[in-house]
């Protein structure tokens, strides 16, 4: 009886080790899939990491925002100096069906979805900065079948921007402000300071300027909610 038993208890203890291993593997292959679907989900954000060649973000940030950060330089970099998103310039994929079009501007169709790019948008920032860059989307339109186009209409960034570095202001669970201090100079185009005086413009030859930058911890995870940019 007793022999009974004990075949009876391990036979128990194998079958809960392997329903428990069993859910274990289950929930570990539903989690990389779930993990695939949402990398696969938004292509434009897929080809938009890749070509982040940004600036070093802070050094006092985390990695997930650092991560943040860059990818909120890549996106003001791309709405307010250029367009385009590193897409090719591809005279055969010129088109005039987008929103607002009145068949005299032309713009370059990409393969990625327009809603695709606004979700990326808002998955970096949150807030008033969110609300900036949509209103900065002048060069950014959506086809008839719901395509992201672009017109090209980049404006090239400031020549006198030296370099930055950042400062902490205060950091808690919820937020963290910080600011960039950018140096500026005019030997780019004067090539030196006595140039400069010489050539009677107005103005500071070399001079400083402040940047705040702002994020916060949303339901959604972070986000950047004041994005000041100095080029």
């Amino acid at each position: 009886m007793k022999k009974l038993i004990t075949l009876i208890l391990a036979a128990s203890l194998l079958t809960g080790c392997g329903s428990n291993t069993s859910n274990g593997e289950e929930q570990q292959t539903e989690q990389s899939v779930k993990n695939e679907e949402q990398q696969n989900t938004n292509a434009f954000a897929a080809e938009a990491d890749s070509n982040i060649n940004s600036e070093e973000p802070p050094e006092f940030l985390s990695d997930e925002n650092k991560k943040l950060f860059e990818r909120a330089e890549y996106i003001t970099f791309f709405t307010l100096v250029s367009t385009g998103f590193d897409s090719t310039v591809d005279e055969s994929r010129l088109t005039t069906d987008f929103e607002g079009s009145d068949g005299s501007l032309y713009a370059y169709e990409t393969d990625y979805m327009y809603s695709d790019f606004e979700d990326y948008i808002s998955s970096v920032f949150t807030g008033e900065a969110l609300e900036k860059v949509k209103n900065d989307l002048g060069s950014y339109f959506e086809t008839s079948d719901g395509k992201l186009c672009w017109v090209d209409a980049a404006r090239g960034t400031n020549i006198f921007y030296v370099d930055k570095t950042f400062e902490l202001i205060s950091e808690t669970d919820d937020k963290i402000e910080f600011k960039a201090i950018a140096n500026y100079s005019g030997e780019a185009v004067y090539g030196s300071e006595e140039a400069f005086n010489e050539s009677g413009d107005g103005g500071e030859y070399a001079w400083s300027e402040e940047y705040n930058f702002e994020l916060v911890n949303t339901d959604d995870g972070w986000r950047v909610s004041k994005f000041e940019y100095w080029k």
